[in-house]
């Protein structure tokens, strides 16, 4: 069990947090659901110092993004969808994306936006990732309420889309994403199943579903190791999204160093 010991005294008579301890603490806090004042008492601090110590770690990692969630290029653009042609026998994929809940609870202000499909108040993610589970492109924040659709068009990633489409999607590239999104060169989609597709139709749709479920896999392996984000139990709500990314960072490190879960231990989502 970590306990923080034998630091250096600080003016107020208690111990000082080093760095170390700050991470530690808050990879803790982020990969357990354990109660806000459990998680403080085993770091023997105060739960106002706990707050404090994640939303500054959180920040600092989330500021790190653009080193750690990269979009691929050159070389990698060809490896990864060559994996995705082996895997899956859809051509020209570099990247799966979709969006997935994450449970808050009931904000202050405007409370209704947040309630989803499902019912319950969340904040969407919404992320692209590779072959190999890694996010290259990560959108945190927007309410519940709104389609993964609208979510996509507000995302910076549209807008780099927009602009540079070219550069991003070399050799005839693209991402792949289910009925909600919409269509393009570079965002294909699978034909939408009125019950007289044709053969070629529904082994498109099939092969596009295989390539696609690896975002899926992304999700579950981020939520089973960061379990945390099953319910982010934050009341400010401006914080919450650099904590998600701060989760997805720290995903990525894990993926890109093996450190990857079993399957037994994470929970395919069906439900986003």
């Amino acid at each position: 069990m970590p306990k923080i010991t034998n630091h250096a005294i600080n003016r107020a008579g208690r111990p000082s947090l080093t760095a170390c301890d700050k991470v530690l603490m808050t990879l803790w806090f982020l990969g357990n659901r354990e109660a806000y004042r459990s998680v403080s008492d085993r770091f023997g601090v105060s739960k106002s110092t706990l707050f404090r110590v994640v939303q500054t770690t959180c920040t600092a990692l989330s500021e790190l993004a653009p080193q750690f969630i990269k979009w691929p290029s050159g070389e990698q653009v060809q490896e990864i969808t060559q994996s995705f042609h082996n895997k899956s026998g859809f051509p020209g994929v570099v990247g799966a994306i979709d969006g997935t809940h994450i449970e808050i609870p009931a904000p202050q202000i405007h409370a209704v936006a947040y309630v989803n499909r499902h019912g319950y108040h969340s904040i969407i993610l919404q992320a692209v990732c590779d072959n190999s589970m890694v996010f290259i492109s990560c959108h945190a924040g927007e309410c519940g309420r709104v389609h993964d659709a609208e979510v996509y068009a507000r995302s910076t990633l549209s807008g780099k889309i927009a602009r540079e489409a070219e550069t991003m999607f070399p050799y005839d590239s693209h991402i792949v994403g289910d009925g909600a999104y919409p269509i393009n060169k570079q965002l294909m989609k699978p034909y939408p199943d009125n019950g007289h597709l044709t053969a070629t139709q529904v082994r498109y749709n099939n092969k596009l579903s295989s390539a696609r479920s690896v975002i899926e896999r992304s999700f579950a392996h981020l939520k089973g190791r960061w379990r945390r984000l099953h319910y982010l139990d934050m009341s400010k709500m401006e914080s919450i999204p650099s904590v998600v990314m701060a989760c997805c960072v720290l995903h990525n490190i894990c993926i890109t160093r093996g450190d990857i879960l079993q399957e037994e231990n994470t929970e395919l989502e069906k439900v986003h």
